[in-house]
C-alpha cells in the first residue's frame, strides 16, 4: 500500500539544519543552473502564474530575481489558456500575458518564453466555447482565437503548447479526453494514418493555424502520463504524434509532464502512484528521436513525504537521474519546473521543487546541478524549428 502524501502541519516545517548542512557541503559549486545548461544546449526553467510573477511586490520581485539567475526559459502556465485570454466571446484580455512577456524580456542574459495551453481540455476553455454545438462555429472560433493570440505574440513566444491534454486518462478506452462533451471535437474526426482509430480534426487545424501565424516558433503537443513506457498515455500519445508527422502536420515536439513522487521506501512514482522507470523514460524518448521530433519536459516536480534528510536525499537523486536521462537524449531540449519554489508550487505541502519556500537551494538543486556538471560532451540533434 502506497503512503499518503497529505502533509500535517508539523511536516510542513522545513528542516533548516539539513538544508544548511547540505549547502555547506556544496559551497564550492557556485555555477548557476542556467550557466551549466547553456553548455549543454539545454533550456531549463520554471512556471509561475501572473499573480506570483508579474505583480510588483517583494515576494514576486525575489522570484523574478531567482528566475533571472537560475533559468533560461520561463512558462506562464495556464495564463495563456483561452479561459483567461477570451473569457467572453470575441473579447480578448491580453493585458496580464503582455505583462508576463514584458517582464521576461526585461531579464538580463536573455530568457525565452514557453506559452502553455493555447488550446486545452475543458478546464482551460471558457464555458461559452465548450457549450457551442455547431461544427462550423467551433472551427471559426478555433481559427479566430489562434489568429488573434499567436499573431499578437509573433516573434515574442519561443515555444507554444498548441494542444494540451487531449488524451483520455483511460488509455485506448475512449482515446480523447472530453469524449462526447468535447467542444472542439464537434468540428469532426478524421482517420489516423497508423491505426484504425480516428483523431479530432481540431488538432491538425490548430497546428496549421499556429504555423501560419508564427512560423518561426516551436510548436508542441503536451500530455500527461506519457513519459515512460507502460504509462497510461504513452502508446496513444506516440501514435498520435506519429500520425501527425505522417500527415505532415507542422508539429515540432512533444511535451512530457513529469509530476513525480518519491515514496517513503525510496520508490520513484508517477502522478498515479505507479512506478516510474528511468530506463522506460529513456526508451520512450528514443522512439521520438527516431520519429524526428524534439522532447520537452514541460511540467516537472518531484514530491516528497516530509523534509527529513533521507527524503531530501531521495529527491536529490531523483532529480539527478531525470536530468541525466534528458542529457543523454540528443533531442531532449528542455526541462521546465512546475513552480519556481515550494512556496508557489501546486503541491506545496510536499516540497516538490528545487528551492524551499524562502527560495533557498535544496539538495534537489544540487542534484540537478551535479547532473549538469558531471555529464560529458553532449550530442544534440536539431530538426527543423527545433531551436527556439
Amino acid at each position: 500500500m502506497r503512503k499518503n502524501f497529505n502533509s500535517s502541519g508539523c511536516r510542513k516545517i522545513v528542516s533548516i539544519a539539513a538544508l544548511a548542512c547540505f549547502s555547506l557541503i556544496h559551497v564550492g559549486s557556485a555555477q548557476h543552473l542556467r550557466e551549466l545548461a547553456d553548455q549543454h544546449d539545454l533550456l531549463i526553467g520554471c512556471q509561475t502564474g501572473w499573480g506570483d510573477f508579474a505583480t510588483d511586490n517583494p515576494l514576486n520581485n525575489a522570484r523574478r530575481k531567482l528566475i533571472e539567475r537560475e533559468f533560461n526559459i520561463h512558462t506562464g502556465g495556464a495564463s495563456f489558456s483561452p479561459k483567461n485570454l477570451q473569457p467572453i466571446k470575441g473579447v480578448f484580455s491580453l493585458e496580464r500575458t503582455d505583462q508576463i512577456v514584458s517582464a521576461i524580456h526585461a531579464m538580463q542574459g536573455g530568457v525565452k518564453i514557453h506559452a502553455a495551453h493555447l488550446l486545452g481540455r475543458n478546464t482551460y476553455m471558457p464555458g461559452w466555447w465548450v457549450k457551442d454545438t455547431n461544427a462550423a462555429s467551433q472551427q471559426k472560433l478555433l481559427e479566430s482565437h489562434i489568429d488573434k493570440v499567436v499573431a499578437h505574440y509573433r516573434g515574442k513566444i519561443d515555444i507554444w503548447d498548441v494542444v494540451n491534454e487531449s488524451l483520455n486518462a483511460e488509455g485506448h478506452f475512449g482515446r480523447w479526453h472530453w469524449g462526447a462533451n468535447m467542444g472542439l471535437k464537434k468540428i469532426g474526426m478524421e482517420p489516423m494514418s497508423n491505426t484504425d482509430d480516428h483523431i479530432p480534426v481540431f488538432i491538425r487545424l490548430a497546428f496549421e493555424r499556429a504555423e501560419v501565424n508564427d512560423p518561426e516558433s516551436v510548436k508542441i503537443i503536451n500530455e500527461n502520463q506519457n513519459a515512460a513506457l507502460g504509462e497510461k498515455h504513452t502508446e496513444i500519445c506516440y501514435e498520435m504524434v506519429e500520425d501527425l508527422k505522417n500527415r505532415s502536420v507542422p508539429i515540432d515536439g512533444v511535451g512530457f509532464q513529469l509530476h513525480l513522487k518519491v515514496d517513503e521506501d525510496g520508490s520513484l512514482l508517477n502522478a498515479k502512484g505507479d512506478t516510474f522507470s528511468i530506463n522506460g523514460f529513456k526508451e520512450n524518448m528514443k522512439r521520438y528521436e527516431t520519429l524526428g521530433v524534439d522532447i520537452y519536459i514541460t511540467e516537472m516536480d518531484i514530491q516528497i513525504p516530509d523534509t527529513s534528510e533521507s527524503s531530501y536525499e531521495l529527491q536529490r537523486k531523483a532529480y539527478f537521474d531525470v536530468v541525466t536521462a534528458c542529457l543523454s537524449q540528443p533531442r531532449c531540449r528542455a526541462i521546465m519546473m512546475w513552480g519556481s519554489d515550494d512556496g508557489n508550487s501546486w503541491h506545496a505541502d510536499n516540497f516538490p521543487t528545487l528551492f524551499d519556500a524562502n527560495r533557498q537551494n535544496k539538495p534537489a538543486y544540487y542534484g540537478f546541478q551535479e547532473a549538469l556538471q558531471s555529464f560529458g560532451e553532449r550530442k544534440v540533434i536539431k530538426g527543423q524549428n527545433s531551436e527556439p
